[in-house]
């Protein structure tokens, strides 16, 4: 179990702030298998304004497994639900996802995952459309990461993901390609 606090900025604004719980139950499921439920709960505000602000609740459910030495793998669903204060911002996403992860020698880790998604909102934007939207959301990854700290300690990993939201309403229609070097540093 986790207790959490949060703060997203974006553009010097506060996209949402707020605090919530997390927690994790894992069970073997037999030799190099496992099955994991994740279950995450918060409240939050934004300085966007008070349409933009509530609650939300998801939960994970996965299943992994080894392949071979080197490489496992882990398939599983999700569920998202938000309230906010205006139901045309509030909306429940559920999906599938799953991944690959193979250890290229002693040195580095290589790894794969896709994701897909259906998003419905509880009420039409009128402003926009008649209808409510409703949103396919298509994501994946590749990266590659080092098993060892290479200077002081510092992990580099690399990553590109691709993000794809088909939308029933053209506004929110957008394609993402993310490049992202990151280093690692535990404390």
């Amino acid at each position: 179990m986790q207790l959490i606090a949060f703060e997203r900025w974006y553009g010097g604004i506060t996209a949402s702030a707020g605090y919530g719980v997390r927690g994790r139950y894992r069970q073997q499921a037999g030799e190099g298998r496992a099955i994991s439920l994740a279950i995450d709960a918060r409240i939050f505000a934004s300085d966007y304004g008070e349409d933009f602000g509530g609650t939300q609740a998801a939960a994970y459910l996965s299943y992994e497994m080894v392949l071979a030495p080197d490489l496992s793998a882990s398939l599983g669903g999700f569920v998202r639900r938000e309230w906010l204060a205006e139901d045309s911002y509030s909306g429940l996403e559920a999906g599938p996802y799953g991944g690959l992860s193979h250890y290229l020698g002693d040195d580095l880790v290589a790894g794969v995952s896709a994701s897909v998604s259906r998003l419905s909102y509880d009420a039409p934007l009128l402003f926009l459309s008649p209808d409510a939207r409703r949103d396919w959301r298509f994501s994946g990854t590749a990266s590659l990461a080092t098993r060892r700290p290479l200077l002081l300690g510092i992990y580099p990993s690399l990553a590109y993901s691709y993000n794809r939201n088909s939308s029933s309403i053209g506004f929110y229609r957008a394609e993402r390609h993310r490049l992202r070097l990151g280093l690692l540093r535990s404390f």
